[in-house]
């Protein structure tokens, strides 16, 4: 075991305060600095969170030899930028989705990590609730025989309203696609997960419902609501998709995502149907799932490490009773993950192939709606 491995932590923002936390409770690990490009907002982080250096640029921070891993929380368009400069210096790299913003860029980080056998982590930690976890091992085990039918959906509120605006509206920041990459990208690596099966061909339907939106004059941070003057602007990002795809061993699914489903906060839901039993699980309600059958009483299994198979036993880190949620997850996925620069492995990383692959399937979802047909991937 080596010494702590220093972190430092690129960008203050929502995902930013997310790894923060999850990072605390990790004994191999200790967050040594922090960067953003608004300099009020790092002093405030290192200040809140204790964090002795500071610096102007990430260049700096991936420069001054006192970091060895680095969580890259920025927005969308410089994580290729950030991911590309800290794998060149050898520093172990975790960032944030989508990896980059196109399957071009992706593929040349992918390949950049596996050249200098850098382990690598991109933040789709629904991977480890500890649910998640059995379902997988569910799955794995037969427990509910041949699957056959896979449905999902990630459905949200926050960009409901008109006057609902954050930096993931704009293209040049957020990317050609926003819900899809943003959720779905979740929802279809948590699906392909537990069903160890790639989605092979997809065909698309998607939808801007507010096709101008108001922008604030001031900036405005994730799920943060805007006071004060905005400015009309057009958007030509998706507020919402569905999917109807084709999984290997001619799986039938089903996907639908959406950033302006009144009510819904964080609807993530996944439901597989076997052919012995089905399961369903909610992210919202994430320390009980839904066990289907067909001639006996359905179930509701409770998170609970001596009701869960044995796989997923070390995901649940409290007894049965207390609820694990969120930020457990990441704590979770940033465990393995250092285990993993400590020489453990684990299957269970989404690294850079990962990140990779979500992006595969994004390009598909836009080139499927722009041509009206099934896309191979």
């Amino acid at each position: 075991m080596r010494n702590k491995i220093r972190i430092g932590i690129v960008g203050c923002g929502f995902m930013g305060k997310v790894h923060n936390d999850a990072l605390r409770r990790i004994p191999q690990v200790e967050i040594k600095a922090v960067v953003d490009e608004r300099a009020d907002a790092a002093e405030r982080f290192a200040d809140t969170y204790n964090i002795p250096l500071i610096y102007k640029t990430y260049t700096d921070m991936l420069d001054s030899g006192e970091v060895d891993a680095i969580h890259n929380c920025t927005p969308n368009f410089l994580h290729y930028e950030v991911n590309k400069k800290a794998l060149e210096k050898g520093i172990y790299t975790v960032s944030e989705k989508p990896l980059a913003l196109d399957y071009k860029q992706a593929k040349e980080l992918s390949d950049l990590a596996a050249k200098k056998h850098i382990p690598t982590a991109v933040g789709f930690a629904y991977r480890f609730f500890p649910l998640i976890q059995t379902i997988k091992e569910m799955i794995k085990k037969g427990d509910i025989g041949e699957v056959r039918l896979v449905k999902g959906e990630y459905l949200q509120d926050w960009l409901f309203y008109k006057k609902d605006y954050n930096w993931r509206l704009e293209k040049k920041i957020s990317g050609e696609s926003r819900a899809f990459a943003d959720i779905g990208s979740h929802l279809c690596d948590t699906i392909e997960f537990v069903t160890d099966k790639k989605i092979k061909s997809l065909t698309a339907d998607i939808s801007t419902i507010h096709k101008t939106r108001l922008k604030p004059m001031e900036e405005t941070l994730t799920f943060a609501k805007s006071q004060g003057e905005s400015e009309h602007i057009a958007v030509d990002t998706e507020d919402y998709a569905s999917v109807l795809g084709h999984l290997e061993d001619n799986i039938k699914g089903v996907f639908t995502v959406s950033q302006v489903s009144a009510g819904k906060k964080n609807g993530l839901r996944i439901e597989i149907y076997g052919s012995k039993a089905s399961v369903i699980w909610e992210q919202e309600k994430p320390n009980q799932m839904w066990i289907g059958r067909r001639n006996k009483a359905n179930e509701i299994l409770l998170k609970d490490p001596s009701l869960m198979p044995k796989g997923a036993r070390s995901y649940a880190s409290l007894p049965g009773g207390h609820n694990e949620g969120y930020n457990d997850a990441f704590k979770a996925l940033f465990t393995d993950y250092y285990k993993c620069v400590n020489g453990e492995s684990s299957e269970n990383i989404p690294d850079f192939v990962s990140g990779c692959r979500q992006l595969l399937v994004t390009e598909a979802v836009l080139k499927s709606n722009r041509t009206k047909s099934w896309v191979e991937l």
